[in-house]
Order: C-alpha cells, then structure tokens, then sequence
C-alpha cells in the first residue's frame, strides 16, 4: 500500500493486525495459553549517509510473526 503524504514530509500508512489462540486448562487453577500473532506495520524509508554523501532511501516492509505461550494462575 502507497503512504499517504501529509505535508512537510509526513506520511502515514494502514497498518493491521491479527490473533489466533486457544487455551487449555490443565489443572483446577492453571491455564496454558498459545497464541499466534501478525502484524504488517507498512513500508518504511531508510537511508544511510557515510560521510557527506546521501543514500537513496530504502523502502522496508516492517511485518511481525510471533508464537506466544502463557501460563495462568486462576485465584478464586
């Protein structure tokens, strides 16, 4: 997706996200979470100046893939 620019070099971009878990109740008090996590946080421009000379910008597409286990402790 192309950034929207705002002006004086601002931009914004569309960025979304989304979860998937279960979680499995292993004894009377305690739970095991595992979740699955994505996030696509758009493209993002970077550049490296060594000395006095400019780079072009280069353009990364900044996405997170995470596996997640939890443990709960249930207090009644």
């Amino acid at each position: 997706m192309s950034p929207v620019t705002t002006g004086a070099g601002k931009s914004e971009h569309f960025a979304w996200n989304w979860m998937a878990g279960v979680a499995f109740q292993v004894a009377t008090q305690w739970v095991v979470d595992i979740g699955y996590r994505e996030s696509h946080m758009g493209d993002v421009a970077t550049s490296y100046t060594p000395g006095f000379v400019t780079a072009p910008p280069v353009y990364r597409d900044i996405t997170a893939r995470e596996v997640r286990v939890g443990v709960r402790f249930l207090i009644d």
